[in-house]
């Protein structure tokens, strides 16, 4: 597919809005391959292939050549129609010819006693292939997939249902370019651990995975005998309670390692997101338990995303983080010792202008200001902690 095709396909109204940041930066890519500039000898081959009576299936590597999910197979439907195929041997490929190749007799023909994975076309593809991108309705198993749009990150981080206080630590937190550099889709998996009582970063998660994701809290234990967590778990189930039109849909469950794991269903979850937790695990010792119940809650392949308060490099680690703060590489360490694959970090959410050496430790700045008006404005300057952005994978 050449570039100027992909980006018509990134820019049609029909699809567009369902196409992620990712998506539509490798779609309007203007890189090409050697394969693409032979395009002419692909389609007289596939010409060759269906004139001769071959049985052909519909699907392409996705991810590779700017090729992706879902949305490409409309453009290699249209490539099998100029390769000379009908249009409904073309969506043949990809329905009837699919199932049967794969002796998957349940599937891939509407029939009484089949799955009944269908697709409502607004249009007529049998007459204009093209017409396959205008999809009204989709029903997977019988089961009718919501196809509403989520509101955008953006939009929901700035939303009315959270308090001025919690749209300010925006500006610190930068909670849009971290869940974007962590890869976070509304259609995800993501479990959110220890959010506190307050839930900062569940009022993002849940509104955007309200519709077509899930999102579990694994909160406080209610039933600690240390009356902070159990006071916070309260204070957390109380703030769902509150809001039902953000939070209905959001499972609770209970982390407190190394007893209390299970998260969510076994290797159920498309990521697990931590956010400046990792410095009570090592305070309590209990870091490499807390990252094994993660690594059994994420599906192979899954994401692990950390953000923790950052330690100064040259100093060495206190082994109980009575700072707060960590090292860097002894997070990646640690986090690998549970078996997951570092991807990549990102400084998205470093500060520079933090000495990472106060008096209460990182609680000394905002927004805890622990020393109150001590020093006030000169803590207040300095802004939140400089943190560390971390990328993992749970390996396949």
């Amino acid at each position: 597919m050449s570039p100027a095709a992909r980006a018509l396909i990134a820019e049609d109204p029909a699809v567009a809005p369902y196409l992620d940041g990712k998506m539509i930066e490798n779609l309007t890519a203007s890189n090409d391959s050697q394969n693409l500039k032979n395009l002419d000898q692909f389609l007289d081959a596939v010409r060759g292939l269906h004139d001769a009576g071959v049985m052909l299936v519909a699907g392409t590597d996705a991810s590779v050549f700017e090729v992706m999910h879902g949305i490409s197979l409309h453009r290699e439907l249209e490539l099998l129609v100029q390769a000379g195929l009908s249009p409904i041997e073309a969506l043949s490929a990809a329905t009837a010819n699919a199932a049967d190749a794969f002796a998957l007799a349940d599937r891939g023909r509407i029939k009484v006693g089949l799955l009944a994975d269908l697709v409502l076309i607004d249009g007529d593809p049998i007459q204009d292939i093209s017409d396959s991108r205008h999809i009204a309705r989709v029903w997977r198993n019988g089961v009718e997939f919501d196809r509403s749009l989520p509101a955008s990150l953006a939009a929901i981080a700035d939303g009315d249902h959270r308090n001025k206080a919690s749209r300010v630590r925006n500006h610190y937190r930068h909670p849009l370019q971290t869940l974007e550099f962590l890869g976070v889709r509304p259609d995800m998996v993501v479990v959110e651990i220890s959010p506190g009582a307050g839930g900062w970063y569940t009022e993002i998660l849940a509104p955007y995975l309200k519709v077509n994701g899930k999102l579990y809290a694994a909160s406080y234990d209610p039933d600690s005998e240390i009356e902070y967590f159990s006071s916070n778990a309260k204070r957390f189930d109380e703030k769902l309670a509150a809001d039902p039109d953000s939070y209905s849909e959001v499972a609770v469950t209970i982390f407190d390692p190394p007893l209390l794991l299970n998260i969510a269903p076994p290797n159920s979850a498309d990521m697990v997101l931590t956010f400046r937790n990792v410095h009570n695990w090592v305070r309590e010792g209990v870091g490499r338990e807390a990252f094994n119940g993660i690594y059994s809650a994420l599906k192979p392949g899954g994401i692990l995303g950390v953000v923790a308060h950052r330690a100064d490099p040259e100093k060495e680690q206190d082994p109980e983080a009575v700072s707060g703060y960590v090292r860097q590489d002894y997070v990646i360490e640690l986090v690998e010792s549970a078996g997951f694959e570092f991807m990549e970090s990102s400084e998205i959410n470093a500060n520079p202008n933090d000495s990472r050496d106060h008096p209460q430790g990182v609680w000394t700045l905002p927004p805890s200001l622990r020393l109150k008006d001590v020093d006030r404005e000169k803590y207040l300057a300095i802004g939140e902690s400089d943190r560390m952005t971390l990328k993992f994978r749970k390996p396949d």
